[in-house]
């Protein structure tokens, strides 16, 4: 995986990390492991949950809104972004594949 893959996959997992600091009371679990030639990420929280209609089209916020980029960061950064959200907490899985040719 080359360095800018590297990093966008970081910056994601970090997203997703932040939003459970701000939106989760700052408790979670992260497991990270690779399979099958990817990487994968799993945050889970015990929060209130996202809302279902902002999982419906993740798109990116307005240039003026403040915060909103996370999930669709993740989205831009991973090959897979996998989302379980209920009224006891988030699941969000990150995967980028370790050999993926570099964009052009």
């Amino acid at each position: 995986m080359d360095g800018d893959r590297r990093h966008g996959y970081i910056l994601a997992v970090n997203e997703v990390i932040t939003n459970v600091v701000l939106h989760a009371g700052g408790h979670g679990r992260l497991v990270l492991r690779i399979d099958d030639g990817s990487v994968w990420c799993l945050v889970t929280d015990s929060g209130p949950g996202i809302p279902g209609d902002y999982l419906d089209d993740v798109q990116a916020p307005e240039a003026f809104e403040v915060g909103g980029r996370g999930l669709w960061l993740a989205h831009q950064l991973c090959d897979e972004v996998t989302t379980a959200t209920g009224p006891i907490g988030t699941s969000i899985g990150l995967r980028i594949a370790l050999d993926a040719a570099p964009d052009s």
